[in-house]
Order: C-alpha cells, then structure tokens, then sequence
C-alpha cells in the first residue's frame, strides 16, 4: 500500500504519522509552496491509500498530533499571519471537520529568533479526559530584556475550558523544545550559547513555579562534553550525548556517548558510559526508552585517528573505557 501526496507547487513534510485500530492512516505535516506561503495539514486515508479526509490551515506551522483511546485526533497549530501569532488546538471529527477549537493568543511582539522550530506540546490525560498544552508566548533575546512566557491551557477533550494562563520562563535562552511529563509539569530546554549552554527547567503547570533546574555549566566534573538528546519517560529526564575530548572532529580526540536519568525531583539517579573500543569514537543521534524502561541509543561510530593535540591535558589520548563513577544503570 502507498499514499501519494502530491502538488505541482508544493513540498510536504510529514512530523506525525499514525495507524489507528482500523488500519486507517493519520498524517499530520506542513506544506511549503512556490508562492513562499505555507499551511499545515492533517489527512486521513484508509489501508487502500484513499483519502478520506484533510483538515487545513492556511499560514499555519504544524505543532503536534495526538489520538485519544478512541481514535480521535488532537492539535496544535501555530499561526502567522498580518504579524500576528496565535495558537490553534483543537479535536477533529469524523469528517475531519473540527469537532472543537479554540484560539489561544500569543504575543505579537515576540522575537521569532528566541526559539527552534517554534516548539510546543500537547499530551492526553486518557483517565480525566483531559488535553493540556503548553507553547511560547513571549520570548525576546535583545539586550538586557531578556524574558520568557509560557502560555499553558487545558481543556476537557469534549471541549470545554478548563484553564489558561502564563508560566514565566527564569532561564530565557533560545527555546529548543518543550515536554510535559505524566503529572503534566512542563519542561523548557534552552541554550543560549555561551559559558552556561543548555538548560533545562522544570516548571509547576498548577503553580507556574520553576521545580528544579539542570545547567550544562555545572555538569560533574568532565573535561568536554555535548549533551543533545533528551526526553521525558516514566516522569524521569533521559539525557545522552558524548564525554571526552573534542578536537573538531568525531574521528579525533576520544569521544564516548554516555546517558543519564534525572527523577522528578531533578536528582541524578543514574548514569552510564557506553564501553566502546578504544579504536573508535561515537556520537549521539537519538535516544529512545521503551514500555519496560530499557533504554536505547541510536550512535554513530568512527575510527579513531589519534593526533598528538588530541589529548586529556595529560599527554595521553585518553583511552580509559572504565563506566563513569558513580551509579551505573
């Protein structure tokens, strides 16, 4: 079976794809036109490939899809249009027309240049049937105003409101990616490029309170590291990336990936360095746990050439395969 997704004056990116209990596919991607403009869409087809329905946004950055128990369809979109910004989450039905949808108001003064990818979230609550989403709604790196607002809402997945409000961000840096965790607390990754790096902080949806904060500046005691991968499971931050001695390229210096688990409380719980051969270096591309907690990195490995500068400060070149000390997992 194919689907084909096809106009003469278009691209398309796919970022959610799922297959429901039916064998029907639901797509959720953006579309880019010759014309420079854009929109966002979610289609529908069944196991034949045919079409059964497509919901469109003109002006519109995808967010996020999700399915309830159900089958239904959530989202989120993001919209640009006359200088403003605004927020679209909502639940399709069957037509694929909304069943429900409701704007949320983003600030148009926000520096677009403060964020990647204009991240937002969306998670369900099957039990409470509840929807929750967060986004930004006020980001500026100018300066000394540097200063950040979340804006947060939940709704009943019938649609009726339960809350909106704002969340101020302490750490404002360039806004990479926003995740909830299962009791719905919102974590903010950021970097700002400098001597401190990434951050992550976690904030209180119900309080709008920052929880707990992770700095790159202040991690342990390594002499080089890269820290990309991240996500939320089980209520936990998973964290991977490389430890060693970066020298430009992954082929030179020693680089070994490594990853850690962070509990709701931001206290480290674990953290293993993956054992490689001394011959070869790796780098980090994706971290994934499954429904039992094993978790899985996706690596890409290179043969070391060893060189007289790529060194650990003490004329070696830094070949101890030992686990990190401390707890192992």
């Amino acid at each position: 079976m194919s689907i084909e997704i096809s106009e003469d004056d278009a691209d398309h990116k796919i970022y959610r794809a799922f297959i429901d209990s039916s064998g029907n596919i639901i797509l959720g991607m953006e579309n880019f036109y010759q014309s420079d403009e854009y929109s966002a869409t979610i289609a529908k087809y069944d196991s034949s490939g045919i079409q059964l329905y497509e919901y469109n946004i003109e002006n519109a950055v995808f967010g996020q899809l999700i399915l309830d128990e159900e089958n239904n369809p959530y989202y989120s979109f993001l919209i640009y249009k006359d200088q403003l910004r605004n927020y679209k989450i909502g639940r399709l039905a069957e037509n694929g027309e909304p069943l429900w949808e409701d704007n949320l108001d983003g600030d148009n003064n926000a520096d677009f240049d403060c964020n990647i990818g204009e991240p937002d979230a969306l998670i369900l609550d099957n039990e409470k049937q509840e929807l929750s989403f967060a986004g930004i709604k006020l980001c500026s790196l100018e300066g000394d105003e540097k200063k950040g607002v979340l804006l947060k809402a939940k709704r009943k997945l019938s649609g009726e409101t339960l809350d909106n409000g704002e969340i101020i961000i302490s750490y404002p840096y360039l806004i990479m990616e926003i995740d909830f965790d299962q009791d719905k607390n919102i974590y903010v990754f950021g970097d700002d490029f400098s001597e401190e790096g990434l951050a992550i902080n976690k904030y209180s949806t119900q309080t709008g309170l920052e929880l707990w904060q992770w700095k790159e500046s202040e991690y342990q005691d390594a002499p080089d590291y890269n820290v990309v991968p991240y996500l939320t499971a089980f209520n936990k931050l998973y964290m991977a990336g490389e430890l060693g001695f970066f020298k430009g390229l992954l082929s030179q210096g020693r680089v070994k990936p490594f990853y850690s688990i962070y509990d709701e409380n931001g206290n480290l719980e674990c953290e293993n360095r993956l054992e490689l051969l001394p011959i070869y270096n790796a780098r980090v591309d994706n971290i994934i746990v499954s429904s039992e907690k094993d978790v899985y990195l996706f690596t890409e490995i290179v043969k070391r050439t060893p060189t007289k500068s790529a060194t650990d400060g003490t004329g070696s070149e830094g070949n101890d395969d030992n686990p990190s000390e401390g707890c192992g997992c």
